[in-house]
């Protein structure tokens, strides 16, 4: 930069040279006036520079906020060339086909539209080239996954410097706005075949009594086809000397002095129908009619109000408001149980006044609907009386009734699409889990309860064939293993049993004031037999001057600590030891078993506790285990609101630790 100005420096120096010429007699006001208009020029000029140097600046932050208006846009923006090649694409395309940016320019365009619809795309590209204003069309296009979205697409034709026409297309993510319109094609589908199977004659006239609509009952009831029916007059369907009389008291129901007229209708052939028909203001198409319900007599038994019925069930809800003050003057009552309100809470009143929408979300709306005439499924968030938040797609129109201007409203409930896929999510869950139950149950049962079963039956095999030449030590021996065998298989079918039990909702828990030292040392003196066996050491290591009294149900946290002990004499070796300890703070008690045993990695004390992990080992003189003990252990501590863990390390023992609340903290 500072080379530049010097250049410039020096070329004006050598132009001032050659093209001055000096005046050695210039007064000194003259003189002074020259150095005035320079410095003035000067400042000047270093005004001009600085006011470049801003316009710069700001040029260069319009380019900024144009390319990021640009990329951050709400719907994608993709320039093509007359091949239909990406020239350019802005970021949310990029992000609705899951591409890079930089990936996208100069690929075909049809490499992002779907098998089915590339045809569409290609039969419409040269109309959209030509002339692409009032054109758009609607395709399925493919995300980078393979995944497709419904998108509809527009154009503008651009022209640059070189006269090469592009194409700057428009692209808007459609998806949910297709499902939400599916939905209402398939309401009025189904509004219309529930209008038509209805037994009743229903009809909807104009004000001047003139058929609109009627059903298709009316129809082939009356003898008359469609067209023959509208624009006729509903009083030519009585018998002519009863017209007057009826239209009277069609007069009186619409001024509530009567319920119903009971002049029968008239076939085409002349046959008489007898009816009872009622009469009702309403809206048509934004317009204001005449329901007419006329009820078959001879069929009593039929329901009521059909014609209502149809009306007010329609799975749409919707509001009529009046534009001068926004204030509804009619909902269905699928907009009543939408959103919780009853009808005289809603009639007069705005749905700023009713909560429904936030302030600012309403502007937006009705800013949007006054200015285009019409909004259509927008997605929005709605709060029901209760406090409720549901998500609906809203779509209105301005309508024109009698030269009054009226909004009619539709919403349509999302709230269930928006959480169907967290309730998928929590359904395969469970079903993982009861697939697992049933895996762990089927394992049991296909192997672990047959091996005690083997053994036991395998030693009375042997006192059976060879009683007479066995000795009595070889005998006692025996009967030690049978012993041994018989204690493992009802240990298993107890822990089966209490397991089967507390899945179906059969375990009583029966919470008591427990003094849990005298439970502990129950609990010892019951597996005693079991430890000598493998001369292992029982120690109830408990400070008894301390009230280790607790909260619990005295036969659960029997089999926590039957199955505690057995689980450690089974990994404890022949001549080892096994420490119960206690402790407590004014919360919870601890209790402890701890073994000097085999030990566990850290790998296999993750899967303890986990039904889908199944994980056991044999002990250290081989008995058989299932894991079930320690399941049901940390099922029925948890009914306690308690916890269950164990430390442990290989080789140097385990420790396993449960909670229990103490008697003085919160009942259970």
């Amino acid at each position: 930069m500072d080379s530049k100005l010097n250049k410039l420096r020096e070329d004006a120096e050598n132009i001032l040279k050659n093209n001055l010429n000096y005046q050695s007699d210039v007064p000194l006001n003259e003189f002074n006036k020259i150095i005035h208009d320079l410095k003035v020029y000067q400042i000047e000029l270093e005004l001009q520079n600085e006011e470049l140097r801003n316009t710069q600046k700001l040029l260069e932050d319009s380019r900024n906020n144009y390319a990021q208006l640009y990329n951050e846009a709400p719907a994608g923006y993709v320039t093509l060339n007359e091949s239909a090649m990406i020239l350019q694409a802005n970021q949310t395309f990029a992000r609705m086909v899951n591409r890079n940016s930089s990936s996208i320019n100069n690929l075909s365009f049809t490499e992002f539209i779907d098998d089915e619809d590339i045809h569409v795309f290609i039969s419409r590209f040269n109309a959209f080239f030509k002339k692409p204003e009032g054109k758009s069309m609607e395709l399925k296009m493919l995300k980078q996954n393979g995944k497709n979205f419904n998108a509809r697409i527009t154009a503008n034709i651009i022209n640059n410097e070189s006269n090469k026409v592009k194409l700057f297309l428009i692209i808007t993510d459609i998806t949910e706005q297709k499902i939400a319109k599916d939905l209402i094609v398939e309401t009025q589908h189904n509004y219309e075949n529930f209008f038509n199977t209805i037994d009743d004659f229903l009809f909807v006239l104009d004000e001047e009594g003139k058929i609109l609509y009627s059903n298709s009952t009316a129809q082939s009831r009356l003898e008359y086809s469609e067209n023959e029916l509208i624009e006729k007059h509903v009083l030519n369907l009585h018998p002519e000397e009863r017209r007057t009389e009826a239209s009277k008291i069609v007069q009186e129901m619409l001024s509530g002095y009567n319920t119903f007229c009971p002049i029968p209708l008239i076939t085409k052939s002349g046959k008489l129908i007898p009816v009872e028909t009622k009469i009702n203001k309403g809206f048509w198409n934004g317009k204001a009619v005449l329901f007419g319900v006329s009820k078959d007599i001879t069929q009593l038994k039929l329901s009521e109000e059909k014609f209502s019925k149809v009306f007010y069930l329609n799975p749409s809800a919707c509001g009529l408001s009046d534009l001068t003050n926004h204030q509804y003057i009619e909902v269905n009552d699928a907009f009543y149980n939408l959103l919780g309100f009853n009808k005289n809470e809603v009639i007069g009143k705005t749905a700023y006044e009713l909560g429904i929408l936030e302030s600012t979300a309403a502007e937006k709306i009705l800013e949007t609907a006054d200015s285009n005439g019409k909004i259509e499924n927008q997605p929005i968030n709605l709060k029901a009386k209760n406090g409720d938040i549901k998500s609906v797609l809203i779509s209105a129109e301005n309508i024109y009734i009698q030269d009054k201007r009226y909004r009619f409203t539709v919403l349509n409930d999302i709230t269930k699409l928006r959480k169907f896929e967290s309730e998928l999510k929590k359904q395969n869950k469970e079903l993982l889990s009861l697939n697992a139950e049933k895996d762990k149950f089927f394992s049991i049962i296909a192997h672990d309860l047959r091996s005690p079963f083997n053994s036991f039956l395998g030693l009375t095999q042997i006192m059976a064939n060879e009683i007479n030449t066995l000795t009595m030590p070889e005998l006692q021996r025996i009967a030690v293993n049978m012993e041994k065998s018989a204690n493992n298989l009802y240990n298993l079918l107890e822990n089966l049993l209490q397991w089967s039990q507390i899945h179906q909702g059969l375990t009583i828990f029966n919470p008591t004031e427990i003094h849990l030292i005298t439970l502990i040392n129950t609990c010892v003196e019951n597996m005693h037999d079991v430890a000598i066996n493998k001369n292992i050491e029982i120690i109830v290591d408990i400070n008894e001057e301390i009230n280790f009294n607790v909260i619990g149900d005295e036969n659960m946290l029997k089999t926590v600590i039957r199955n505690l002990i057995s689980n450690a004499i089974k990994f404890t070796n022949t001549n080892g030891a096994i420490r119960i300890k206690a402790e407590k703070d004014i919360n919870q008690t601890i209790i402890t078993v701890t073994d000097n045993g085999i030990g566990m990695t850290k790998e296999n004390i993750v899967k303890l506790f986990k039904l889908e992990e199944s994980y056991s080992i044999n002990g250290t003189e081989n008995e058989k285990g299932t894991g079930l003990g320690l399941l049901l252990c940390k099922e029925f501590i948890e009914k306690h609101r308690g916890k269950i863990w164990v430390e442990s390390e290989k080789g140097n023992g385990s420790t396993f630790c449960f909670s229990l609340p103490s008697i003085n903290y919160k009942s259970i």
